[in-house]
Order: structure tokens, then C-alpha cells, then sequence
């Protein structure tokens, strides 16, 4: 449409264009004001608000740009990519077709209806609209991608990275389909191969997407061959190549400056659903020490995929606010508005995160805990939360850039299901042999773990091996870690690998197959070792030099079992040896320690509570403090 205010419309498409987004944006409002009806300012104002993370707000534009010109392409594509990043797959496959009118063969509105349908689990329509992207343009890398991402929600991660190399033999720089290539070598236990992919984007990229680079801190974690010193200097390189170049200051902040008032604490995280991370959130927030506090969780998971875990989480919080699909400045100011004086991250460098916003400062004071097994790397987040064991003084301060603060005992609380309390475990122990096993994350099982763990085996003739994890539902992931214990002389009968099982109870139940869990390094188990101790399985572990290597310390310490801690390989072998061969003293441990587990420092919620929330005070009245000096 004409507008007499063509020359005030050019300006805010000017500063739109050249990255100013809130002038764009106050310009269009004006307009609209006097020109409700001109959809090319509504346009613009749909796409200031996804620049500026208001997802909602866009779509509220691009719906009355399309009711004032219904054939406005830019508006229909707009919104139909605002439905797929807010998940609302049904809708945004609809406003695809609608592009794809007639005998239009839009290749980017087909991609579109792909990844929609994907979405929408409709698999098989997808891959066929996939089939016919790639017979009009197989250059297209992306309909591999789609392909890869079907294979991989049937948990076939072989399949997946098949199609990942299909995408790359035709566009050798996607970062897409390198970083996921990443993400399925990680999950099928090859983290070394998993730190290439991801460096293949980084050297590409000097200023490579944030998320790539923290998938590759996150497989360093894994690689035995890296000292700590090595993958501190990593992360540190993080905030060097994509921390916020102006950060708010920490004391520009109106936050009340009173030391024993209401203090208001956020956790962002987008794994409050049954995630790990749940046992021991429960933990804290079941505690009854929490007077003068409050707990408001900003959820950054889509609100489909919340579960009963979730409920029991949100019930326990003072708030839930759901910040999914919402960019970094928009969440930071709902934080803000929300008066949150104490910021937690519950991420790190996993999936999902929102380090960018911790590093551009959100809340007066900024930890990081539970997440992630060590540093953030960044400066902008004060505290991290640990305890003695896990980060021992002085070394441990060396190797992190937050100040850490140490609880006492563990830095973790854990909190079975309450269906779990009673669950009946094995009273007796295999008869004729003993089964050792470990039910952690592929990656875990480093090449020096594995070489101890079949020495284990060559010590113990009658010994067997019992593992268990998602991929090794697929026969090439269990072949790729069979050839490890082949390497080593141990026969493949003495292994066995057991997949996914979906129920939580039976789950637990095959903890029952095993006598003594071997923990794996130098990245522990942490939930999948209290599982163990739970269900009466003692584990070994063997003293690291990290945060991620020292968890099953700090675990075992809690519980009362420091005989089951080995500080050298051979000791951790003599340890499995000495255990296997005395049955009647492992048979005792074993009936009692899901009784010791519940009266130790591991489950006392009150107590941890307790101290975790002195903690919190200590962290306000130093910046309150310190806030005092710089008036």
C-alpha cells in the first residue's frame, strides 16, 4: 500500500538492516500507530520481535500482516519458521502449504514441510517429500540432515551418521551436519572422533556458533588423553571467542541491598523433565531449610515435553516460568522483572544452555551447579558449587574460573522416586562367579577404563562383564566397543551389553545382574552410581585429577565407603580382586547398604538444604558487601 510516510518506513528498514533493531522497532510502532493497515511496517515489526527473541510477539505481526495481504510470501514464511522453532510442528506445516499452491515446487517451502512433519512424527510422509527435494536439487545437505534426524528418534545413531555423511559429501562446510555428526559419535562412545567433527566447524569458523564450541568442551570431558590443565585452557577459550564483549556490570543492579531478607533464586535449565538432573533437584527442593529463600525455575523446555517428573518440580518450586524459544535478551529481561537476585545455571556446556546470557550478566549474582562436571570457563558466573572431595583446595581453584564455594560432605543430594523406596534388591550374590557391570553413557568407557577393566577379567577367569546403555541396542556400536575387549585377549563371552529399557523400575531391576560396579574415568557416573548404591551394587572408583573424575569420590565418601576409592590403576585392580574374592564381607556390604545410603550425608535433604541455602546467603552478603564499597 502507499504511505505518506515512505521516508520514516525507508529509515526503520535502514536501522533493521544495519543491525539496530530497537530503533527499527520504535520507528514501526510510530508508523503502525498512524498506519495500522500498512503491512510492510507490521511486517517489520514481526521481524524486529524475532531479532529481539519475543517469538510470541512476532507471530501476533506476521498473523496481522497476512489478514492485511493475505499473499505476502515474507509474512507466510515468517511465520511458518516461528512455528518450527516454538515446536508447533502442525501449524507451521500448514502455513508451508500454503505456499505450495498448485504446481509450486518451492524447494525451501518443501524443506520447510519436511522438517515440520518431522516434527510432527509423521516419518514416512516426511522422508517422501525428503525423496522428492533431493530428485529436484540434491545439493540440498539439509534434506540429509532431516533423514538423520528420523534415524536418530528411532535411536538408530548408525543410520543417522550414514545420512550425516550423505550431507557432507554434499556440502563439505555444513556445520550442521558436522555438529551432529558430533553429537551421534558421542553417544555411540567415540568422543575422540566426536572432538574432530567439531573442530572441522571450529577451524573453519573463527567464530563458530557458541553451542559447536561447547559440544566440544563437553567431549573433551571424556578423553583420558587431555590433562586438566589442557581442558580448563578449552574452556577458558570459550569466553576468549564468544563471551559478551559489554557485560552488564554485576553491581548495576537495584536489587534491595539488605542482607537477611527474601532472597529470590532462579534455575535455568531445559532438563527439568526425567532427566538426571531431577534426583537431586528433588533433593534440595524437598529440604525443609529453605525459609527465606524462593525458588523460581525458568524452564527452557518445550512445554510438550514436560512430564510427571516436571509436575513433581514445579510443585516443589515458587514459580515456573517458561522461557523456551525466547532469545537472550527477552529471557533476561522476564529475569530481571522477576527481581532474581541469585542466577543458577543447571546446564554448563550441555545441551540446551544459556551460557551467552550468563555471560552478558542477568542477575546481580551468577552460579553455575549440577549440570556440568566442571568449569564454565566464564568470568561473568561468580560461584560454583562443590564440595572438598570433588574440587579439592588449593588445586582444584587453579583449574576453574568461578570462585567455588564447598559444601560440606557431597555437593549432591540424591532423592530416589517414591515408588523406588521399597524397591526389593538381589539379597544373595551370583553363585559361581562374580558379575561386574557399569550402566553409564557410552563415552565413559575411555580406552584406559576398558584396559583396566579387562585385566579385571584376566585376574578373575570366571569373572563377567555386564554393560548397559541405549546404543548398544545397535549392533555397530556394540561391535566398535567389543573390539576393545578383543584387543585385550578378553573373549566376547564374558561381555555382555544390554540397550535401552524404557521403564525407570525395571531399569533398576537389572542392577540385580550385576555384584560390584566398576565406576569408568576419567569421567564418573554420578546417577547411574547412585542407582547402584541404591539397589545394594558397591562400586570402585579410581581417584582423578578433576571435577568429572572425582565425583565418584565424593559420592562414596558421603555413603561411608572410602575402601571402595582406589588411587592408582593397580589399586583400583587389586580393589575389584580383593572385593570378588571375599564374598562373605561383599555380601554384607551389600545388604546394608541401601539402609547406610539412606542415613548418610547423600540423602539427608534437611541438611543439605541446610547448606545450600547458607551458601546462597554467604554469595548475597559479599555482593551486598562489596556493593557497599563502590558507593
Amino acid at each position: 500500500m502507499e504511505s505518506q510516510y515512505l521516508d520514516d518506513i525507508i529509515s526503520a528498514m535502514k536501522s533493521y538492516q544495519s543491525g539496530d533493531v530497537e530503533e527499527a522497532a520504535a520507528l514501526a510502532k510510530q508508523i503502525s500507530l498512524l498506519e495500522p493497515e500498512n503491512d510492510i511496517v507490521t511486517l517489520l515489526l514481526g521481524n524486529c520481535a524475532v531479532v529481539s527473541g519475543d517469538f510470541e510477539t512476532s507471530i501476533i505481526h506476521y498473523r496481522k500482516t497476512l489478514e492485511i495481504n493475505p499473499h505476502l510470501r515474507d509474512a507466510q514464511l515468517g511465520l511458518a519458521r516461528i512455528y518450527l522453532k516454538l515446536n508447533r510442528a502442525k501449524e507451521a506445516f500448514e502455513c508451508f502449504q500454503a505456499l505450495l499452491i498448485g504446481d509450486n515446487m518451492d524447494v525451501e517451502c518443501l524443506l520447510g514441510s519436511a522438517e515440520a512433519l518431522v516434527g510432527m512424527g509423521a516419518e514416512e510422509e516426511a522422508k517422501s517429500t525428503i525423496n522428492l527435494i533431493l530428485k529436484i536439487d540434491p545439493s540440498k545437505s539439509f534434506a540429509h540432515l532431516l533423514l538423520a534426524r528420523i534415524a536418530r528418534g528411532r535411536a538408530n545413531v548408525e543410520q543417522s551418521i550414514g545420512h550425516l555423511l550423505d550431507a557432507i559429501a554434499v556440502d563439505p562446510h555444513s556445520i550442521n551436519a558436522y555438529n551432529e555428526m558430533g553429537i551421534d559419535l558421542i553417544r555411540a562412545g567415540d568422543p575422540l572422533a566426536a572432538c574432530k567433527a567439531f573442530q572441522t566447524i571450529l577451524d573453519q569458523e573463527k567464530r563458530s556458533s557458541d553451542y559447536v564450541f561447547s559440544n566440544w568442551l563437553l567431549a573433551s570431558q571424556y578423553l583420558d588423553e587431555l590433562s586438566a590443565k589442557e581442558i580448563f585452557a578449552r574452556h577458558q577459550h570459550w569466553e576468549t571467542v564468544h563471551g559478551c564483549e559489554n557485560p552488564r556490570d554485576r553491581f548495576d543492579f537495584h536489587n534491595d541491598v539488605t542482607t537477611d531478607r527474601l532472597l529470590r533464586v532462579g534455575f535455568v535449565s531445559s532438563d527439568l523433565y526425567s532427566h538426571s538432573i531431577f534426583f537431586f533437584l528433588q533433593g534440595l527442593l524437598s529440604g525443609h531449610e529453605r525459609s527465606g529463600f524462593e525458588f523460581i525455575f525458568f524452564s527452557d523446555l518445550n512445554e510438550k515435553a514436560e512430564d510427571d517428573r516436571s509436575a513433581i518440580l514445579r510443585a516443589l518450586s515458587d514459580d515456573w516460568i517458561r522461557i523456551k524459544r525466547k532469545g537472550d535478551k527477552f529471557v533476561s529481561q522476564i529475569i530481571e522483572d522477576a527481581r532474581i537476585d541469585i542466577l543458577i545455571d543447571l546446564a554448563g556446556h550441555t545441551g540446551g544452555n544459556r551460557l551467552s546470557m550468563f555471560s552478558s550478566r542477568t542477575a546481580p549474582v551468577q552460579a553455575t551447579w549440577l549440570g556440568y562436571a566442571g568449569t564454565t570457563g566464564l568470568t561473568n558466573i561468580d560461584y560454583r558449587i562443590v564440595d572438598e572431595v570433588s574440587d579439592p583446595t588449593p588445586d582444584a581453584d587453579k583449574l576453574a574460573t568461578e570462585t567455588l564455594i564447598r559444601l560440606p560432605g557431597s555437593f549432591l543430594c540424591y532423592q530416589p522416586l517414591a515408588d523406588w523406596l521399597e524397591l526389593p534388591f538381589k539379597q544373595e550374590l551370583s553363585p559361581d562367579k562374580i558379575v561386574f557391570g557399569t550402566f553409564n553413557e557410552a563415552p565413559k568407557f575411555s580406552p584406559s577404563a576398558v584396559r583396566l577393566w579387562c585385566e579385571i577379567l584376566r585376574r578373575i577367569p570366571e569373572a563377567e562383564l555386564v554393560f548397559k546403555c541405549r546404543p548398544f541396542g545397535e549392533d555397530k556400536t556394540r561391535e566398535f566397543m567389543m573390539d576393545h575387549f578383543r584387543e585385550h585377549g578378553v573373549d566376547e563371552s564374558r561381555v555382555r551389553m544390554i540397550g535401552f529399557i524404557p521403564s525407570s523400575s525395571s531399569h533398576l531391576g537389572t542392577y540385580n545382574e550385576m555384584d560390584i560396579a566398576l565406576d569408568p574415568f576419567p569421567y564418573n557416573g554420578t546417577t547411574t552410581s547412585c542407582e547402584a548404591l541404591w539397589m545394594g551394587v558397591p562400586f570402585i572408583t579410581r581417584e582423578g585429577d578433576r571435577h568429572c573424575a572425582r565425583v565418584g569420590m565424593s559420592l562414596l565418601k558421603s555413603v561411608g565407603l572410602d575402601e571402595w576409592i582406589a588411587k592408582s590403576d593397580e589399586e583400583y585392580v587389586e580393589k575389584a580382586v580383593f572385593f570378588a574374592q571375599n564374598r562373605d564381607r561383599l555380601l554384607g556390604i551389600k545388604l546394608n547398604l541401601r539402609q547406610q545410603m539412606k542415613d548418610s550425608a547423600l540423602c539427608d535433604s534437611n541438611a543439605f538444604s541446610r547448606h545450600f541455602c547458607h551458601a546462597l546467603r554467604e554469595m548475597w552478603v559479599t555482593w551486598c558487601r562489596e556493593k557497599h564499597q563502590r558507593v
